[in-house]
């Protein structure tokens, strides 16, 4: 009797304790666009200014962080627009923005040309009805535009606006940054990059680690799975051994949850660049881009079983904990005593110990969403 008085009293100052906040509503999806530029047929530098219009109107801009490569956001209001894309103000693309809902990314690479040739003009007669032989054209370097910073018009700030979904308790103040490596991350594994994964990692190949990993993960991972190919368990070996820059700090067996979240939520394994993208997300505590109505039609009604009510999509907290149970969000800081709390009402609610991907799922539903019996 003393332990169920303790157990009931644990579970109430659990409900009752302040928690962390999983979301607010999510923003409608911006596409993300990123690809390689180059200024005269080189890598673009560091700090270069890329610029996105629709008409007259700047809906994006950013500044480069890395050599040769650039990543934006573009407001998913503008789908369907034709818009431009500058290079430190200069025109190097126009196009057709897609639709978010439908495209998580698109790939746009971009080119300018600063610098063009100019033809000396001819030597003076030299009195014999002949010019002078030093005819060779030179080049000359037009200076690079100053950048836009007053669009016409704007109906945006000069910076575009940060995108602020919390993950599990943090609100993302670079989002951008985030995104972008991720879009990085996922482009390592894809490609099955090992040299990018290992920098990555900040270690050496240990092809004895791969193998234990294969052998307690794998198996169990690629159930039933078809048409599944040696590229495909490279990819998912490589992702849980090495891990990425965005996922190191989950460790090796977290990110094999990861993977059994995605695949609990959408019935199969990343295969493709942009299912990898998802998994990725997910990992890092971001909705992915492809929902699943029949995981989140599960989650509501586990919802209804822990917290003896229906879920209220419009409520953050509500909203955050079925976003969880369906696609299996990881936390971007872990509170131990939260989860600890977490499992005691799991057991109380369910009348088990969590055991499954969809069980821990719920489990993490309950230590960091803030929803409220």
């Amino acid at each position: 009797m003393n332990k169920m008085k303790i157990l009931c009293l644990t579970m109430l100052v659990s409900f009752l304790m302040p928690v962390m906040v999983l979301a607010e509503t999510p923003p409608a999806i911006p596409l993300a666009v990123y690809g390689d530029m180059k200024i005269d047929s080189a890598n673009a530098p560091i700090g270069t200014v890329v610029t996105v219009f629709n008409g007259t109107t700047e809906v994006a801009r950013m500044t480069t962080t890395q050599v040769g490569k650039y990543f934006l956001e573009v407001p998913a209001s503008n789908k369907g627009s034709n818009l431009t894309y500058k290079v430190n103000g200069t025109v190097a693309i126009q196009k057709v923005a897609a639709n978010p809902a439908s495209v998580a990314s698109d790939k746009i690479d971009l080119a300018v040309n600063i610098t063009v040739p100019v033809v000396s003009a001819p030597a003076a007669s030299n009195g014999g009805g002949t010019t002078s032989s030093n005819t060779t054209p030179t080049t000359t370097t037009i200076p690079t535009p100053t950048p836009d910073t007053t669009p016409t018009n704007p109906t945006l700030p000069p910076t575009p606006p940060t995108i602020t979904p919390q993950v599990l308790g943090v609100k993302i103040s670079a989002a951008e940054v985030q995104l972008n490596q991720i879009l990085t991350d996922s482009a390592a594994i894809w490609t099955e990059n090992i040299d990018t994964i290992l920098n990555n990692a900040g270690g050496s190949r240990n092809q004895n680690s791969e193998k234990t990993i294969s052998d307690k993960y794998l198996s169990n991972l690629t159930h039933n799975e078809k048409n599944f190919l040696s590229a495909d368990a490279n990819r998912l070996d490589w992702f849980i051994t090495y891990g990425t820059v965005g996922t190191k700090i989950l460790g090796v067996g977290e990110r094999a949850g990861v993977l059994n979240s995605y695949k609990a939520a959408f019935g199969k394994l990343p295969k493709t660049e942009s299912q990898w993208q998802d998994a990725i997300k997910i990992a890092n505590g971001r909705w992915p881009s492809v929902k699943n109505a029949m995981a989140e039609t599960k989650a509501k009604a586990s919802f209804k079983k822990i917290y003896a009510r229906e879920a209220k999509m419009d409520n953050a907290n509500d909203n955050a904990a079925v976003t969880v149970m369906a696609y299996g969000l990881r936390p971007s800081a872990r509170n131990l005593n939260s989860e600890k709390a977490a499992i005691l009402a799991f057991k109380y609610f369910i009348k088990r110990a969590p055991v499954s991907a969809v069980d821990w799922d719920m489990v993490r539903a309950i230590a960091y969403s803030g929803a409220k019996r």
